[in-house]
């Protein structure tokens, strides 16, 4: 028997491969120009060391000289190729799993008639190639988006909301991935064939004479959505043909993704509008009986639908559940997925979450540790389960490979996950509250919201030639960063400690965890913690994600950070912190600085003068530290300095008189901070601190586009961030 044609296809990529060991793989990013310069590099081309994958520095960041590529990795790839399963499709996910591993970072060599391209690995090729194999000679691209994550996500009691983010986050990366899942079982497509899940979407190929199934699956699935989150969830559907492997693909993208905006707008509209009335605009619930109310996500049903919680309220199954899966995230390191047949019928009320996923064809188990994943394989000798390692490290791959000799019945790959919760001394997640005691200064916690900077443009005219496999390829590379390396940069714990190192008491506390991650994927994050911590994760990100994609000067992201109080409601919380997104992205004109911004402390600053804020930041706190009152006094001066500057500035600005802010604030400026250094002389960290105010504050401002560079609003800014540190802080 011959094998299917996706196995023929992948099978065709290991034998054609020759030249592993001569020809390292460019950065998919060094492809990224501007639009009027298509040809155009923007940085100094970067090369990715062929390696098998894992959440290392050496693995995932790209270096400017050309690297060796080991022979020893192709014999490596091969011999574990041999050990597949003969079943086909065990046989197919085991293939796909070992491109992944092995050749995620390796060159394609093409065979006579293809095309070389440098910046495409033969991982990315294969899947893409596969995956258009199967689909057979007429293909579609689907695309579905999961509407109301972020009401589903964050509309939740405060008081609750630690313990139940995590499991929901993650819930609703499963919900994506049994969707997907089930949209290939009814086209009868392999894995291969999904090419991207994450943050509410997928994108998967399918033969093209699904087309006339889409209304029918809109359907099936919106009626399923409904049943089990009474509308709070759906998923929009969209599809377009693929032409031929030459198609414009980013056309494609952006017609798939067309369609999929219609359907998301009208909502359920393919149900029937009697079920629709019932469903959504009828009262809900024994009329409004309160004993019958989920105390975690406000829902109201049948008193079957509810179970006694620890708080002596109620929570309803689909909330129990999402809490018990966020504990047992918590450092956990494999996801066992099986798949068994879907059956929507089978669930037709508010669920628990693993009875959903299992309708739809997806169930999941998380395994602590080793230890606790073969005992879980020894369970289940007859089926054949697909184990993600969740958090994959170097020291991982002998264990992997291990593993796939012992158990070759079953699939190992890799799969990274932002999944850091922090936990008490007693084991439980901590709460807000927590988390805003264990900052330094005010008590406050924090969220940050980030994401990339027009990434629209960057899958579509900033990509030259927007191949399947270049646009899978560049997916690929931004998912590795935000689903595997934010989570490293969140365990950093001493991610602080050297900004802060004089003080030893604080230093002490930052060894705790202090940050909360509720989702990092795709593109963009959402991150929960101490407030004082995130700013230096916020930068951490976004310096990273510049050495990432080789100072690329095109791609760089913008974010919010919010502060709030212990019971500040979430929901809230997440809205404020995403209109401070909002301003990093659209502050005043800042010609050569466009979006590339923090937003902190109500007040938006360049990346670009980050360090030059840090320094005076850092300054400012080693001397508090020495006098306590002088530094008081010069963080009072500096931001009443800089509300006259902003005052003077905006009313400017509303007179049309540009940006230009000379004003009596500079010459106030000069004569209180005279002062301060006549009162404090002797101390000589203070005079040159003042010096290097004084030959910096006044200048530079004859430049609009230079707004946020500006040494008075570094310094504005910074005198706050300090302030907020020292206080309640008993001195």
């Amino acid at each position: 028997m011959s094998d299917p044609p996706v196995i023929r296809a992948l099978k065709s990529m290991t034998n054609s491969v020759k030249a592993w060991d001569a020809t390292p793989l460019h950065s998919i990013f060094d492809q990224i120009s501007p639009p009027n310069e298509p040809n155009a590099q923007t940085s100094t081309p970067y090369f990715l060391q062929a390696q098998r994958f894992s959440l290392t520095e050496s693995a995932l960041f790209p270096i400017a000289e050309r690297p060796p590529v080991s022979a020893d990795l192709q014999t490596q790839f091969n011999r574990a190729i041999e050990q597949c399963n003969a079943e086909p499709s065990i046989h197919l996910a085991q293939m796909l799993s070992l491109f992944h591993d092995y050749a995620w970072a390796v060159s394609y060599q093409p065979t006579a008639g293809e095309v070389a391209d440098s910046v495409v690995s033969l991982y990315d090729y294969a899947r893409t190639k596969a995956a258009l194999a199967a689909a057979g000679e007429q293909a579609m691209l689907v695309g579905g988006d999961l509407s109301g994550v972020q009401d589903f996500i964050y509309t939740i009691a405060a008081n609750r909301a630690a313990k139940s983010l995590r499991g929901r986050s993650f819930y609703l990366q499963m919900l994506t991935d049994a969707l997907a899942g089930w949209v290939l079982q009814q086209a009868g497509m392999p894995s291969t064939n999904l090419l991207y899940s994450g943050g509410g979407r997928f994108y998967v190929i399918v033969p093209a004479a699904c087309y006339e199934q889409l209304a029918q699956w809109r359907r099936e699935l919106g009626q399923f959505l409904l049943n089990v989150h009474d509308g709070e969830l759906y998923i929009a559907l969209g599809g377009a043909t693929i032409a031929d492997a030459e198609h414009n693909f980013e056309a494609l993208f952006r017609a798939v993704n067309d369609q999929v905006t219609a359907d998301k707008r009208r909502r359920f509209a393919t149900l029937d509008q009697r079920e629709l009335q019932t469903k959504l605009f009828t009262p809900r619930g024994h009329r409004g009986n309160e004993d019958d109310r989920c105390e975690t996500c406000g829902y109201m049903g049948p008193s079957s639908q509810f179970m006694p919680d620890d708080d002596e309220g109620k929570i309803c199954r689909l909330c129990e559940s999402t809490i018990k899966l966020g504990f047992s995230l918590h450092d956990a390191q494999f996801l066992c997925i099986r798949q068994p047949q879907p059956n929507l019928a089978a669930v037709k009320d508010r669920a628990n979450a693993k009875d959903i996923l299992a309708g739809l064809g997806l169930q999941a188990e998380i395994c602590f540790d080793q230890q606790e994943l073969l005992k879980y394989l020894n369970r289940n000798p007859e089926q054949s389960i697909h184990v993600q390692i969740i958090r994959p490290f170097a020291d991982d791959l002998a264990m992997l490979t291990q593993l796939r000799a012992d158990y070759r019945q079953h699939v190992f790959s890799m799969r990274p996950i932002v999944n850091v919760t922090p936990k008490a001394a007693k084991g439980e997640v901590k709460s807000f509250d927590q988390l805003a005691k264990a900052s330094r200064g005010i008590k406050r916690f924090g969220v940050l919201r980030m994401d990339v900077d027009d990434l629209g443009d960057i899958f579509g005219y900033s990509l030259a030639k927007a191949s399947l496999a270049r646009i899978s390829s560049l997916s690929a590379a931004f998912s590795r960063f935000f689903e595997g390396w934010v989570g490293e940069i969140c365990r950093d714990q001493n991610i602080a400690t050297s900004i802060y190192q004089t003080d030893q008491a604080s230093n002490q506390a930052t060894s705790h965890e202090q940050i909360y991650s509720v989702y990092s994927g795709g593109d963009d994050l959402f991150l929960v913690g101490s407030w004082d911590v995130l700013a230096h994760v916020a930068n951490r990100i976004q310096h990273d994600l510049q050495r990432y994609t080789g100072y690329n000067r095109l791609i760089h992201v913008s974010a919010g950070l919010s502060l709030h109080t212990e019971k500040f409601p979430l929901y809230q919380a997440a809205k404020l912190a995403h209109h401070a997104l909002d301003r990093a992205k659209d502050a005043a004109p800042r010609q050569a600085i466009r979006k590339n911004a923090l937003d902190f402390l109500d007040q938006t600053i360049a990346w670009e003068a980050y360090p030059a804020l840090l320094n005076w930041h850092q300054r400012l706190w080693q001397l508090y530290q020495g006098e306590h009152g002088m530094v008081r006094s010069l963080l009072q001066v500096l931001m009443e300095l800089y509300s006259q500057y902003y005052e003077h500035s905006q009313q400017r600005q509303k007179s049309g008189k540009g940006h230009t802010a000379y004003g009596p604030w500079i010459w106030r400026g000069k004569y209180q901070l005279a002062r301060i250094r006549q009162r404090h002389h002797t101390n000589q960290a203070l005079q040159t601190l003042l010096d290097d105010i004084d030959e910096l504050l006044f200048t530079g401002f004859d430049e609009p586009h230079r707004i946020s560079l500006r040494t008075i609003e570094q310094l504005g800014l910074a005198a706050r961030w300090t302030q907020l540190l020292i206080r309640e802080q008993g001195d």
